[in-house]
């Protein structure tokens, strides 16, 4: 196995690594299913619309037994965590610092994706490391004002509990 083969793998328990320090783990149980659904699940569509679809890149070094349909199963576990990471420390209480935060969010995955390119684990064919930086930010603002909303209705039954 090639060094290349490893860095995927490296990377998911890295990150896997930081959120266990990061989030505290009743957070993580509690954020595990938006860790799935706008982590893995959506990270695997994108990726099966952009492989497979579109042909707007494609992966090199790919583990046979573990990755499946041409796609880098680690790297999509991985937005599962990031997604986690992201959910837990995103700012909810102005929509100006969870907006920064989203931009700098977006940054820090646009870097992963041109070390992978620069590693050449990714072939970008019709696509650019800018369009990720403007897809994540896309994606971002919509599931950070989903959280954001999400913890305003949370807060707001709470209160009428108490009340």
């Amino acid at each position: 196995m090639a060094p290349e083969n490893l860095i995927r793998p490296i990377f998911f328990i890295l990150l896997t690594l930081s959120m266990l320090i990061l989030v505290p783990r009743e957070k993580i149980f509690e954020l595990l299913p938006f860790g799935l659904v706008a982590g893995v699940f959506l990270a695997a569509g994108i990726q099966v619309l952009a492989v497979h679809v579109l042909r707007l890149w494609e992966f090199n070094f790919l583990m046979p037994p573990v990755d499946l349909f041409g796609l880098p199963t680690f790297l999509i576990l991985a937005w599962g965590v990031g997604e986690i990471i992201f959910a837990h420390l995103l700012p909810k209480k102005s929509y100006l610092r969870a907006f920064l935060f989203i931009l700098a969010f977006s940054f820090g995955s646009t870097l992963v994706e041109w070390f992978f390119h620069k590693k050449n684990l990714i072939v970008l064919l019709r696509w650019h490391e800018v369009l990720t930086f403007f897809l994540a930010v896309g994606l971002h603002v919509v599931l950070g004002y989903y959280l954001i909303q999400k913890d305003k209705l949370k807060k707001t039954v709470y209160i009428r509990r108490k009340l």
